[in-house]
């Protein structure tokens, strides 16, 4: 049995092995070209693997929910996002040891692999076509945006969880027309439904809409048995799903919650958006339509579940039509839907394909050449994988180990550090040891004028300027003005589609830089000291050769310590 499964499917196995290979290439090119461990920084390859990477090492360090892994003082808060994730991440490390990043590496290869073999499975379960399902997997994985799959716990781990229920909806409509018991798997589909809610808000809300649609088709079509297993999908979900509900509703009593949520992603919105989702749902759902109405694409219920989907996906990335409540403009949608809609084709594609008759092999071998050149594409520079880092940058990182390897030894856990920026987003992936700030701490919940203190009082000295604010809006605003610039601008975009008149995009409003510059201009008048009284600060971290004025102003009152570059300062 296990040959002639190895015998069908070995391209889907050779390919997870190539993706995963693949993954890992930049950290074997830098551990060849430099001598690098992998657990070297330079093996953060993506900015968000900083936060998530910090997430992870805050699990281990024995804040499981993760409340904020960069700031002391709001540890005990609830996590935003939720945490399921990076908790399940930290546990070979936590049993293995080694460092996160090292671990990181590992995940590259291991995950996008799975990623793959998933991805496959996907498709050949819904065209039966070895073939197409490589080649769809192909395209999704490498061919689109292989990046993405390089990017630790989302969507690295997280879309395992997506792709499975997909292959559990598909189990229940193939075990419910085979007249089989439905109850065991409508039971794991209920599991992994009500897992997707502590991993990611995009996935479990399509799915959300997506079942309910589901059930009410299948009531229309008095098939009893498929609402029986689809009640206990949505209904056991839930349940599981109650601690979120709980983390939610705690969370929305911080008097931080709504401007937290605008910093990180949110706009208030009722215009329509995702033009990228809904103008190709639209022209995928007209080809479905005149290919079953013309009899050349049967009418099953694999090819229902499909359609449903289309419209559970577009309707999710405009649930702000009703709720008022944007979240970063529907682009986290984009992804889904692009499986999905892959999903879709190689179904119709695999119903017209016996039809084709001379034409399949000319068909099939453009797919082909088409998918393989757009992978090549992404991969057209691979040589810069294998090219020697700079000296600089080694030097420079050599340092910051040995700074974190010092604060390891030296500082006590969940002390607070006083720490150039530069330094201060790897900190808490290195060491147990908390900063005063990095930029990555704005994603937690954090009030808006704290982000901009810490902001300010880490450029402490610096002349006060509107190019200062203009240069530095992701740290000291979030992405509030930025989403909502992009989310006008798509908006035009549909008005001018319907002959509507466009509204002015104001990127960033001049009141917030004038608010920011006079926070600037009034702590600079401020005594350092005094200004960091509300914080606690254990030690302060300065480049020797370049000393902040914060250090300077601290040195009266702190004893110091060197380590390369840096001068270490224990305040007293």
């Amino acid at each position: 049995m296990k040959m002639q499964f190895l015998r069908l499917h070995w391209p889907a196995l050779a390919l997870a092995l190539l993706v995963g290979l693949v993954m890992v290439l930049p950290a074997l090119g830098a551990k060849l070209r430099s001598g690098i461990s992998f657990d070297h920084p330079a093996n953060i390859r993506i900015d968000d693997e900083y936060w998530y990477f910090a997430r992870i090492r805050e699990v281990l360090d024995g804040h499981p929910t993760i409340g904020n892994p960069y700031l002391w003082e709001h540890k005990s808060k609830p996590p935003s996002p939720v945490f399921l994730g990076e908790w399940i991440l930290a546990q070979p490390i936590r049993l293995v040891g080694g460092g996160v990043v090292a671990w990181g590496v590992i995940y590259d290869f291991f995950l996008p692999a799975i990623i793959t073999l998933l991805t496959y499975s996907c498709l050949y379960v819904i065209t039966r076509l070895r073939w197409l399902a490589v080649l769809g997997a192909v395209f999704l994985i490498l061919g689109w945006s292989p990046s993405d799959f390089g990017r630790a716990v989302s969507p690295q781990f997280n879309v395992v969880f997506w792709l499975s229920q997909f292959l559990l909806l598909e189990r229940l409509v193939r075990a419910h027309e085979a007249a089989r018991p439905l109850s065991r798997l409508a039971v794991l589909s209920a599991v992994n439904f009500g897992l997707l809610f502590y991993l990611y808000p995009y996935y479990w809300s399509f799915y959300f809409v997506l079942l309910a649609f589901l059930g009410a088709l299948f009531w229309y079509r008095r098939e009893r048995r498929m609402v029986g297993a689809l009640l206990i999908t949505l209904g056991g979900g839930l349940v599981i799903a109650a601690p979120f509900f709980l983390h939610t509703l705690r969370a929305m009593q911080l008097p931080e919650y709504a401007e937290t949520l605008r910093r990180i992603s949110m706009i208030d919105s009722h215009f329509p958006s995702g033009i990228a989702i809904v103008v190709p749902g639209l022209a995928l759902l007209a080809v479905v339509g005149a290919l079953t109405w013309k009899g050349i694409v049967p009418r099953t219920r694999h090819l229902a579940v499909l359609v449903v989907g289309v419209f559970a996906i577009m309707l999710s990335a405009n649930q702000h039509v009703l709720t008022g409540r944007n979240f970063e403009f529907s682009s986290h949608y984009a992804p889904l839907a692009l499986f999905w809609f892959t999903f879709l084709g190689g179904f119709l594609i695999s119903a017209v394909w016996l039809r084709l008759g001379a034409m399949r092999f000319r068909i099939g071998c453009g797919i082909a050449l088409v998918v393989i050149a757009m992978a090549a594409w992404n991969f057209r520079d691979t040589g810069a994988w294998f090219r020697p880092l700079p000296a600089e940058a080694l030097a420079a990182s050599a340092e910051n180990l040995e700074l974190f390897a010092w604060l390891n030894e030296h500082a006590e856990p969940d002390a607070v550090v006083f720490a150039p920026l530069s330094v201060s987003h790897l900190m808490p992936i290195y060491t147990a040891a908390n900063v005063f700030f990095a930029v990555p701490a704005r994603l937690s919940f954090l009030p808006d004028a704290e982000v901009l203190d810490r902001f300010l009082l880490n450029h402490y000295g610096e002349r006060v300027s509107r190019e200062g604010v203009l240069a530095n809006e992701r740290a000291i605003f979030g992405v509030q003005f930025i989403n909502a610039a992009a989310h006008a601008r798509q908006g035009n975009k549909l008005r001018g589609l319907l002959g509507l008149r466009q509204k002015p995009v104001d990127p960033l409003p001049d009141e917030a830089v004038e608010r920011a510059l006079e926070r600037w201009r009034e702590l600079g008048r401020t005594d350092f000291r005094s200004a960091l009284e509300r914080y606690r600060v254990d030690y302060l971290v300065s480049e020797t050769a370049r000393p902040s004025p914060a250090a300077l102003a601290i040195r009266s009152f702190a004893a110091g310590d060197r380590v390369g570059r840096f001068s270490i300062f224990k305040l007293r």
